[in-house]
């Protein structure tokens, strides 16, 4: 279930990241349409596409996908116990709410490998077990779990993303 749920987003993710930024309003709504289907085609779920300058919105059965270009800062509605990352830059971010729960994920920019492995231990210190791997010196990831929370951050020279994930017990 979870991984049906990353896999979504993921694809809208990239979907709408390239069609918000090279669409007219026309053909914007041409592009609304043909992912509408794809989606549908994909999912047997009815779909909503908006996409706007710099953002868009995913509706479907399952729940709602919005990215936009204009986050700049944490969202303050990602829980207390993950801690903020506050090296670098936040260059947009997509909500994906569902039955399933809900994720968080943010584009990052200029920040360093030292970053990343102090990120580690501020997830550590919070109580979250943790693995990371660095890739000499180029980059790397981490993966964090504590209860129903999970965080993956990956990046190299400067640039990543970072995802936070609340699976909703049933």
């Amino acid at each position: 279930m979870k991984t049906s749920r990353l896999v979504f987003q993921s694809l809208i993710v990239l979907v709408i990241s390239g069609l918000t930024f090279s669409c007219q309003r026309a053909a914007e709504k041409t592009g609304e349409e043909a992912i509408e289907k794809s989606i549908e085609q994909s999912t047997a779920e009815k779909a909503d596409v908006d996409l706007q300058e710099g953002s868009g919105t995913i509706t479907t059965e399952s729940g709602t996908v919005k990215y936009d270009s204009k986050i700049t800062s944490w969202p303050t509605e990602i829980p207390d116990d993950v801690p903020e990352f506050t090296a670098g830059n936040i260059e947009g971010g997509t909500l994906t709410d569902t039955k399933e729960g809900k994720s968080w994920t943010l584009m990052l920019s200029d920040f360093s490998d030292k970053d990343l492995e102090a990120y580690n231990k501020s997830l550590k210190s919070k109580g979250f077990e943790t693995h990371i791997m660095m890739i000499d010196n180029k980059g790397g990831t981490i993966t964090a779990e504590k209860g129903n929370l999970t965080v993956a951050f990956m990046g190299g020279e400067g640039k990543g993303s970072l995802s936070v994930n609340i699976t909703i017990e049933k």
